[in-house]
């Protein structure tokens, strides 16, 4: 969770340093998108302090201090959406009027939004139950404000806003069709200008419409389950992990300002940075598989230097698996062509980096696994047929040992190298497709077709490792059991 939260607050840095230091982009509409990246960055903060503070505080002032951050975190967000389209509400109904264009509207919207969500968070300042726990009317409360009241403010409104779009563009008609005077040309104009607006605004608010949905769909399961905790008993794992789903989904919401902003993607810098991205992408997953693979080959051919077992390995193989792909992946930053469009040696490059040299090291270092496990298997047999000594026992138990950790290690090394090949084969064709793209022309249904088999492969592969983790299993059937016991 943790880990996700620094993410996020990561990317929405990456966003705020473009609108801050590229001027072009300071107009009123990132403006908005700058209040709302601010407030997820203070969501963030709010949570990541609230759960580490909570559990260890026992002051009742800084126990109301969080309740109160806590609810000001679930809140922010929802309502810096309420602030832009309450912004684009005015501009567009009442776009006769200059106040609604000007920098003092838009501070005025955006300091409104700051006062309003720090006002309505003020009961949890004013509770008369001074014990550090969470109460039924606090979560309710902060479910209303937080989803159904944003939600019900952006209904109207953006309701009111196409009525009232649809309405201008069915007006332009009959002017311009009766218009036989020496205005004519000027009506014309006029017909093409508000059309052209209509759609442009039309396609600003369904992208705000879609990033509040994403936001409200992913944190009603987290504080409706704020409320059931009080009432009923419920698995540790269930908060967590729609904790989580909600996370995944404000990375989604800024996943999506990055895509659409159109000004943004043209720029040289970050179209560099989203090759470089991409290719980081592609060859993440069977560098991962390689960095096991090297893990399991040092620990069994050297299985008798204890630094192969230790937690520092493991750490090393992790860690130079991330910095590997982030090394590979650097001729896409120093490319000299700056045009913002994909280039033959780039996706050779990707193919070769994210199939080629992956499974050539995962082939080698497998087939010296295997001729090591068969070796030491065969060695094992004239040892105990010709111990007639008293040491046959514990000659025997060894044999029995080593037989059975050879089982163990080769069935986890098949389900490895198993689902390698899935991807291997999952991928091949995206990235073959993404070679033949910038030779010729490829049917869509082709190039669709190849990403949402390389879908399913991956699919395929986490479906694989709950079918085969015995332990996480039995874990998640006993869970599922509590759950539905309570």
């Amino acid at each position: 969770m943790q880990i996700l939260f620094l993410f996020i607050t990561l990317l929405c840095f990456i966003y705020l340093y473009f609108i801050l230091f590229v001027r072009r982009f300071r107009h009123s509409n990132n403006l908005f998108i700058f209040n709302i990246c601010i407030s997820i960055i203070l969501t963030c903060v709010y949570t990541f302090i609230y759960f580490l503070l909570l559990s260890n505080t026992k002051e009742s002032t800084l126990c109301t201090l969080l309740y109160y951050a806590f609810n000001i975190a679930c809140i922010a967000i929802p309502f810096s959406f309420v602030a832009f389209t309450i912004h684009r509400f005015c501009s567009l109904l009442y776009h006769t009027k200059q106040f609604f264009k000007t920098k003092k509207w838009i501070i005025i919207c955006i300091s409104s939004h700051w006062f309003i969500q720090f006002l309505i968070s003020l009961p949890f300042v004013f509770r008369t139950h001074r014990q550090c726990s969470n109460e039924l009317w606090m979560t309710i409360y902060t479910f209303i404000t937080a989803v159904v009241l944003p939600s019900l403010i952006n209904l109207i409104l953006n309701t009111l806003i196409f009525l009232h779009v649809r309405s201008s563009t069915r007006r332009v008609q009959p002017q311009v069709l009766s218009a036989w005077t020496s205005e004519m040309m000027n009506q014309q104009r006029q017909r093409q200008q508000i059309p052209k607006i209509s759609r442009r605004e039309i396609s600003l608010l369904r992208q705000m419409i879609l990033m509040f949905l994403m936001f409200i769909c992913g944190w009603i399961p987290t504080l409706l389950i704020n409320i059931m905790i009080l009432l009923i008993d419920l698995d540790f794992i269930i908060p967590v992990m729609s904790m989580v789903f909600s996370e995944i989904c404000v990375i989604g919401i800024i996943f999506n300002l990055f895509v659409r902003n159109y000004e943004l993607r043209e720029l040289p810098d970050i179209c560099i940075l989203f090759f470089y991205i991409f290719n980081i992408a592609s060859i993440g997953i069977p560098f991962a598989f390689v960095a096991f693979t090297i893990q399991r080959f040092c620990s069994l051919l050297y299985h008798t230097k204890q630094f192969f077992k230790t937690k520092k390995w493991i750490i090393i193989c992790i860690s130079s698996h991330w910095f590997i792909q982030f090394l590979i992946s650097l001729p896409f930053v120093f490319r000299t062509h700056r045009q913002c469009s994909n280039e033959l040696w780039m996706t050779i490059y990707t193919f070769i980096t994210a199939v080629v040299l992956p499974s050539l090291i995962n082939l080698i270092l497998n087939t010296l696994i295997f001729l090591h496990v068969r070796s030491s298997t065969r060695r094992v047999q004239p040892q105990v047929l010709s111990a007639w000594t008293s040491e046959m026992m514990n000659q025997r138990r060894q044999r029995q040992q080593i037989l059975k950790i050879s089982r163990r290690e080769i069935s986890l090394l098949r389900q490895m190298i198993l689902m390698f090949l899935m991807f291997i084969c999952g991928w091949s064709p995206v990235f073959i497709v993404n070679i033949i793209l910038q030779l010729k022309k490829v049917n869509t249904i082709i190039v669709a077709s190849t990403i949402l088999f390389s879908e399913i492969c991956i699919m395929g592969i986490i479906t694989n490792i709950f079918i085969h983790n015995y332990e996480l299993k039995e874990f998640f059937i006993n869970k599922i059991k509590i759950c539905f016991r309570c």
